[in-house]
């Protein structure tokens, strides 16, 4: 009787344990996990221009950037504005967007965000070589735009073609 008794308590302390664990495995995966701070990068043209879209996943401002307007790598300055809980721990992380699909219109190698530099976080776009560009904010507040000018409409092979 002793011994049943005993192997009924191991069994309901076994069941009691594994509904525990059951309980916390459920409750942990229902917890918001950390997003992604880069959202997507979007490349389109805007007349005579190649635009480049970076979304991010909380607001952001423009602080400033450099080189300012050519080069091979673009670090600009950003400022959260308002950040939830949610993503609170990721705008101090470090990530890299890789899944954009390539243009060679914009012939970007990678986009990384660096949240973990002082005084605050950086967007960093490298290009396969030195491009002409101009940082703008996005009008959304939830994206940076990188403009890169054409050759102006009126050029044809770069000389003048007065007579």
């Amino acid at each position: 009787m002793v011994e049943e008794k005993r192997g009924q308590g191991r069994r309901a302390a076994a069941e009691t344990a594994f509904l525990l664990l059951l309980a916390i495995a459920t409750f942990v995966s229902a917890q918001p996990g950390r997003r992604n701070v880069l959202d997507d990068v979007q490349i389109h043209e805007r007349g005579n221009a190649v635009v480049v879209d970076v979304s991010f996943s909380f607001p952001i401002r423009y602080v400033k950037h450099f080189p300012i307007e050519r080069g091979d790598e673009i670090r600009i300055e950003l400022e959260p504005i308002t950040v939830s809980k949610v993503d609170r721990d990721a705008i101090f992380g470090r990530e890299s967007l890789a899944s954009f699909a390539y243009d060679d219109r914009a012939p970007i190698e990678r986009v990384i965000y660096e949240g973990d530099v002082e005084p605050r976080p950086f967007l960093t776009i490298e290009f396969e070589h030195a491009v002409v560009f101009r940082v703008e904010q996005g009008e959304d507040f939830r994206s940076l735009r990188i403009v890169l000018p054409g050759p102006p409409e009126n050029a044809v092979g770069g000389s003048d073609q007065r007579g």
